[in-house]
């Protein structure tokens, strides 16, 4: 069986024992295999990585791995002759779906059900367009479309753990299921055993292009987009996320209206009580 992206032969696999459920893992999930071949500590083919993603728990698999998915046409060091062809067995333990939290202590998992186009990232302050629905012991028991700006989600029941989620969504259009714990969930902060679960699929969200794409004259006038927003949500006292919009547009322009923003932040760290952050951004100034 041919399990590469355009079937061009490069790995083909034979299924020794078949597997547990269809669930498989994806890049960024962390696989417990064993398997017998030859393969380098030192680096990493993307055929046995192709392989692995193939696989269910507890499958068991031989893999015939063609050079343009081993170790080319270079081979490696005395090991692989150039254009070496691979064989190997797997038998895949376990996996765990791939941790996109802050601190990688697997307090927000994701399991991606399907990839999505282009290449951009929310930011942590975009706008965004969602299709939430929340699972309880395999059932829905909400589902909604909601359109918000990351930072603001609170304010309709959307978790904390979701909000940060969304900024490693790679792709418009991923649909992922979230595993989100403890303090990350909306409903309990304290008890780090509590789980939620979500399946999210991002529609759209607002792209803000990097600085240095843009003209000047452009970078100006992101820069005073940035300083209005920031302005906008200091005035409704939501320090947190007038700080973002005042950080982004200092890393734009570095002239007067970069000196009010730095003010204008130092005035946000200090509502906030962080005051050596206060400091540093006067010193800026």
């Amino acid at each position: 069986m041919d399990i590469t992206h355009n079937l061009d032969g490069g790995v083909l696999k034979e299924i020794l024992v078949h597997g547990n459920g269809t669930d498989k893992p994806h890049k960024g999930c962390m696989a417990y295999v064993h398997y017998t071949g030859s393969l380098s500590d030192d680096m990493t083919i993307k055929g046995f990585d192709l392989a692995v993603s193939s696989m269910a728990c507890d499958e068991r698999s031989t893999f015939q791995c063609h050079p343009d998915y081993g170790y080319g046409l270079n081979g490696f060091e005395q090991i692989f002759p150039p254009n070496t062809s691979l064989t190997f067995e797997i038998h895949l333990l376990k996996w765990t779906w791939e941790d996109i939290s802050r601190k990688k202590d697997k307090s927000i998992t994701r399991q991606i059900l399907e990839y999505g186009v282009d290449n951009a990232t929310p930011s942590s302050f975009s706008f965004v367009n969602i299709h939430l629905e929340k699972e309880e012991n395999g059932n829905v028991i909400e589902e909604r479309d909601i359109e918000f700006r990351l930072g603001e989600g609170k304010d309709l029941s959307i978790c904390p753990g979701i909000e940060f989620a969304l900024t490693k969504f790679k792709k418009k259009k991923e649909k992922s299921r979230l595993f989100i714990y403890g303090k990350h969930t909306f409903l309990n902060f304290g008890n780090y055993d509590f789980k939620e679960v979500y399946v999210i699929k991002l529609n759209f969200f607002e792209k803000f292009e990097e600085s240095w794409s843009l003209t000047s004259e452009d970078r100006i006038e992101q820069a005073k987009f940035f300083k209005q927003k920031g302005t906008d949500y200091f005035k409704m006292d939501n320090f947190k996320l007038a700080l973002k919009f005042y950080n982004k547009m200092e890393g734009y322009l570095k002239n007067d209206i970069s000196i009010t923003s730095y003010l204008n932040s130092a005035l946000c760290n200090l509502k906030l009580h962080k005051h050596i952050q206060a400091k540093n951004d006067c010193e800026n100034a």
